[in-house]
Parts: C-alpha cells; sequence; structure tokens
C-alpha cells in the first residue's frame, strides 16, 4: 500500500500533464537540499526529538527557497507544451490547447510587481494561476510534507535502524528519497 498506493496516484497526476508530477516532485527535492544547506549553515535551534539533525533555521530556509523555486518553476514549466498537455497514454502525441492556467492573466501589485522584478527579474505585472497553485504545492512540501520524513525516522528509531538502505553510502536508502514524495503525490493527486 505504501509504495503501490503513491506510485498509482503518481500515474494519474503524470497523465494530466508533466507539470503535475515534475512540479510537486521538485518542490520536496528542493525543500530537502534547502533543509540541508540552510540547516549546516545556520542551524542552531532543534526541531523535532525524533530527527535530531533537523533545524529550525532549516525549516524556514528550506520553505523560503522552495516557495520561491516553485514560482519560478512553475512560470518555466507554463511554456512547454509537452509539460502541461495531459495525455491518455505515455505513447500519444502531446496536442493539447493552452489550459487558461497557464496563461499570465493576473495583474499584480506595484509592490509585487517590484518584488517580482528584482527576485526572479521579472518583465511583466501579470502572473499566471498556476503559479499561485504552485506556491501551495511549494507550502505544502515545505510545511506538511516532511512529516513523511519524521515519520519514516520514527519507524527507523523503532526498529533501531540507521538507514533504510546502503546501496548509497551515507545516505539513507531510497526510502528516504521517497518518504515525502508519498505526502506530497497524494496531495497532488487530491489537489
Amino acid at each position: 500500500i505504501f509504495i503501490v498506493g503513491q506510485g498509482t496516484l503518481q500515474l494519474q497526476n503524470m497523465l494530466r500533464g508533466m507539470f503535475w508530477f515534475l512540479l510537486p516532485a521538485s518542490c520536496v527535492v528542493h525543500n530537502d537540499v534547502w533543509a540541508y544547506i540552510c540547516g549546516k549553515l545556520f542551524g542552531k535551534t532543534p526541531l523535532l526529538r525524533l530527527s535530531p539533525k533537523k533545524t529550525l533555521e532549516g525549516f524556514l530556509g528550506s520553505w523560503l527557497f522552495t516557495m520561491i523555486w516553485a514560482f519560478w518553476f512553475s512560470n518555466f514549466m507554463s511554456n512547454l507544451p509537452s509539460l502541461y498537455c495531459p495525455k491518455p497514454d505515455f505513447h500519444s502525441p502531446v496536442i493539447c490547447e493552452r489550459d487558461p492556467v497557464f496563461e499570465r492573466s493576473i495583474v499584480v501589485s506595484k509592490p509585487i510587481a517590484l518584488f517580482l522584478k528584482f527576485v526572479f527579474m521579472w518583465d511583466s505585472d501579470t502572473i499566471a494561476p498556476v503559479q499561485i497553485h504552485a506556491l501551495i504545492f511549494g507550502a505544502f512540501a515545505s510545511l506538511i510534507a516532511p512529516f513523511g520524513g519524521f515519520f519514516a525516522s520514527g519507524l527507523k528509531r523503532a526498529f533501531k535502524l540507521k538507514d533504510f538502505g546502503d546501496l548509497i553510502p551515507g545516505h539513507g536508502g531510497m526510502t528516504d528519497r521517497m518518504d515525502c514524495q508519498i505526502i506530497m503525490g497524494s496531495f497532488t493527486f487530491m489537489y
């Protein structure tokens, strides 16, 4: 159930358009990477006793950078029909009309436009609705999905394991890469 159920949901997400697989998956990966970097550079305050190496600073830093990533990456993928077009299967050609959710149609206020220009070198005062959705995915990947990792840490401790595997030395195993993806894939399917 842990792997097959989630894999089925991920497959459904892919068939709706690879966008709906790549954005959530990349948000989880970015969150994980930035949590490590921010935790190493600034981490002082422990987040949970269950995972003693996780810090509040890593948690908050990863949230910020994941939100930035989600906003930018969703705009980037909105220009690639091969990523936003749904398909009945993986063999059909990619042909679809661009869904309005991927079109820049929301006018933003001057302060937000200046922020976007400064942070992203944004050339417009409009954003696509999908970029707002992407912020929801980024927030979920940062604030909720890590609890899949906390659950996995608790499971490992209960069985007195350091890692789920030893295929890659110094790495917690493939399940460590997938623990947050399971929650994220299910959220994406429901969203």
